[in-house]
């Protein structure tokens, strides 16, 4: 297709999102671990254009003795968060003598929200994100195994509990490993939507990010057929493609890291994590998945940050105004403005395997690939990697 054709389209198109849509980097956040924050890591972070750092808030770690609450933990990262201008999201999980198993009796339950509640008294100054567990659909965080009425109930009191004690607070969860309609009915009919902003989830896949489109929108759809009573956002509080993964090189990692948070914009969440700001190596609760970074192991930096960065640095402040979405081997546009000013940005996964079977019988697809576009006589690459095509 032309691209003067496909850029006209776009640009009279009436915008998908609310005028007041996301503007570049709203809603860019990282996923950190507390080892994560040496001194200048957070003005690092913040510096790449991340808004939201994302990091653990453990009961155990936070209430050793009974009664007695303790937040050194958490303060070493919404100190220096907040100094960098970022916003902590803290993921509140564990019980109070040990990891797990979960809080399942009415004592445990009473016991994890008033935890909450003193975490939302003592970080209310830092505008923190409260995301109410991780992955309770997953053994591995739900002991001893997934129960969603048990874990609606935890996070109905803790919601509760957090918001008697900052009402401005900014709650969201389940964080599900992936988009799971029975346990999201089961903790949703549990009346879960009266006490959250956003419904938080983790959008993992082989596929390329383009596939999740449609995957938010039904989710949309779904949690509108709750008819709450006010606004209910989608945050992505994890998401990444591990160098482990067949057909993952550092390349096509950088391009899909940028892709991730252009597709969120697309479908109008409030949020997109990258997952991670440090490399996580196999066997570290990912399975044989590992290598999902924007730094070595060594730290050095590896092109999905340098990615992140060049995006910010050429949108930095400009608004999404409309896009074009033209499927697997098509078209990506979008068209940011910023006062007088416009962008358009476009790319194309034309070069990417498009189903789990391509990615283990041809796991590379083609890097290459590029959907060659006339723009009044003047030939323009799109390829895997975001860039902007035309400037006002």
């Amino acid at each position: 297709m032309l691209l003067a054709v496909a850029l006209q389209a776009v640009l009279l198109a009436s915008s998908r999102l609310p005028v007041d849509g996301l503007r570049v980097p709203d809603g860019l956040a990282i996923n950190a671990h507390i080892q994560d924050f040496a001194p200048g890591e957070a003005d690092k972070m913040a510096d790449a254009g991340f808004q939201i750092v994302r990091t653990n808030l453990m009961w155990y770690e936070t209430e050793e003795h009974k009664g007695v609450f303790d937040f050194k933990r958490g303060d070493s990262i919404a100190i220096p968060a907040a100094a960098a201008g970022m916003r902590p999201m803290f993921i509140l999980y564990g019980n109070r003598e040990d990891p797990f198993p979960s809080p399942s009796t009415p004592e445990e339950i009473a016991g994890f929200a008033k935890f909450a509640g003193e975490a939302a008294r003592h970080y209310a100054r830092y505008r923190p994100i409260w995301e109410l567990w991780n992955e309770p659909d997953s053994k591995t965080f739900w002991k001893p195994s997934p129960d969603p009425r048990t874990f609606a109930k935890l996070a109905v009191a803790t919601a509760k509990a957090i918001r008697e004690a900052d009402p401005s607070a900014l709650i969201i969860g389940p964080a599900l490993t992936e988009i799971k309609y029975d346990y999201l009915k089961s903790v949703f009919d549990s009346g879960l939507l009266s006490y959250i902003d956003d419904v938080s989830i983790h959008m993992y896949r082989e596929a390329s990010p383009e596939n999740a489109l449609g995957a938010y929108r039904l989710l949309s759809t779904f949690i509108q057929g709750y008819h709450p009573t006010h606004r209910i956002g989608i945050m992505c509080t994890e998401w990444g493609y591990p160098l482990t993964l067949p057909g993952i090189s550092q390349t096509r990692q950088a391009e899909y890291d940028v892709r991730m948070y252009l597709i969120g914009m697309m479908a109008g969440l409030d949020s997109t994590a990258v997952y991670e700001w440090n490399d996580d190596t196999p066997g570290q609760g990912n399975g044989d998945w590992g290598h999902f970074a924007l730094h070595n192991e060594d730290r050095s930096i590896r092109p999905g940050l340098t990615a992140l960065k060049n995006l910010v640095h050429d949108l930095d402040g400009y608004r999404l105004t409309s896009y074009r979405a033209d499927g697997p081997v098509g078209e990506y546009l979008m068209v940011f403005k910023n006062g007088a000013h416009t962008k358009v940005v476009g790319w194309t996964p034309a070069g990417d395997p498009q189903t789990e079977d391509q990615y283990f019988k041809n796991p590379t697809g083609n890097l290459h690939a590029t959907v060659d576009a006339d723009y009044h006589g003047t030939t323009v690459h799109l390829t895997g990697m975001p860039k902007v095509v035309l400037v006002d």
